[in-house]
């Protein structure tokens, strides 16, 4: 079975708190919507990630694609967040692609045009998610790497 991060998922990841454990938000990290439990098993063997993703599931962290959140959830989940403006979208993809270019090089070539390709807001956490990661493991962005994520944050939170 293949399961997908929820928004409040993607939130968990790319936000500054820590509410899970590092078992479990290991788990987190690695589910994207295309890997199988059974492959997540495989880069965890030490893990029950099956017991792991139940606890995901319950926390609505991560869904199963063909059977998205229920109407509660969603919309406990759209209180939680306003759509960012066309203009803060804006702003927060240029931050994003101006510091991939500066941190990641060549290397972040790919996650540039993920980046300027998302049209909404959903795809574009999807990739502050993957975007975060990237520029805390590189060399020059890791000591920048959580300022970079405070000015996304409030670029996308400022009204």
């Amino acid at each position: 079975m293949v399961y997908e991060k929820t928004a409040a998922g993607i939130d968990e990841i790319t936000g500054g708190q820590r509410r899970l454990t590092p078992k479990q938000r290991q788990v987190l990290i690695l589910i994207d919507g295309k890997r199988s439990l059974a492959e997540i098993g495989q880069s965890l063997p030490r893990l029950a990630v099956v017991e792991i993703v139940e606890e995901l599931v319950t926390h609505g962290l991560i869904q199963d694609p063909q059977r998205p959140l229920s109407l509660a959830h969603a919309h406990e989940a759209a209180a939680e967040v306003a759509e960012p403006s066309a203009e803060q979208l804006a702003e927060t993809k240029n931050i994003l692609i101006s510091s991939t270019t500066e941190y990641l090089g060549l290397m972040g070539r790919g996650m540039t045009e993920q980046i300027s390709t998302a049209s909404s807001y959903a795809q574009l956490k999807a990739c502050i998610s993957r975007w975060h990661m990237a520029i805390r493991e590189s060399k020059g962005g890791r000591m920048i790497a959580d300022e970079l994520m405070t000015k996304v944050q409030m670029t996308l939170s400022s009204n």
